[in-house]
């Protein structure tokens, strides 16, 4: 029996990809970078922002950019799916243990819980700072394996991201992937996994 749940956050249960894209736009123009592509920032989404940037532009200056974009980034743009927040009420009435697991900068992220009112829906949050490792590296799971008790057999992890299925399938986490992301349900398919929504509503009948 499944007793924890953890979290990807960006495309799961926020919508980020467009907004960060259109903010990263705006960055490019201010420093005078090349325009990147929807399609170049979706082959490189799920990595932490600093390895993102600098593999779009190598040679910027990364402490400039973050300034800009955390100049031009606001919260009210990157909004909870629709269900998102009153399924994870649900499962929290349910007695389900809560937590996130995400590339995101942690202050950021932090930040977005807090703007939304969904902090108090989970008891352990980790962001880009703190963890040692990135997904795909299943040792991403290391810290939240060993807070919520050790046992992985009572653990999902929940994302919309290949490198999220790939890591969760190594650490011996069941996995869940929902299509809300750059990856559809076909890539999941073809990457072996079993169990895939179209939005948080459908964990209710899937746990």
């Amino acid at each position: 029996m499944k007793k924890v749940i953890i979290f990807d956050y960006d495309d799961t249960i926020v919508d980020t990809f467009s907004s960060i894209y259109d903010v990263d736009l705006q960055v490019a123009e201010r420093l005078g970078l090349r325009r990147v592509t929807k399609e170049e920032m979706a082959s490189l989404w799920g990595i932490p922002y600093r390895e993102r940037i600098k593999r779009l532009h190598p040679d910027t200056d990364f402490e400039e950019h973050e300034r800009i974009h955390f100049e031009i980034y606001d919260h009210s743009t990157t909004k909870p799916f629709e269900g998102a927040v009153g399924t994870l009420a649900y499962l929290k009435s349910k007695g389900y243990r809560l937590g996130i697991i995400s590339s995101r900068r942690y202050k950021s992220l932090v930040g977005n819980l807090e703007y939304y009112h969904l902090s108090s829906f989970f008891e352990c949050v980790q962001g880009e700072e703190s963890l040692e490792y990135v997904k795909p590296d299943p040792r991403v799971f290391d810290v939240a394996i060993k807070y919520f008790g050790g046992n992985q057999g009572e653990m999902v992890y929940v994302g919309d991201h290949l490198n999220d299925f790939e890591a969760a399938t190594k650490s011996g986490l069941d996995f869940i992937a929902i299509t809300t992301g750059v990856h559809t349900k076909e890539d999941f398919q073809r990457a072996g996994c079993k169990k895939i929504i179209e939005s948080l509503s459908e964990l209710r009948n899937i746990l």
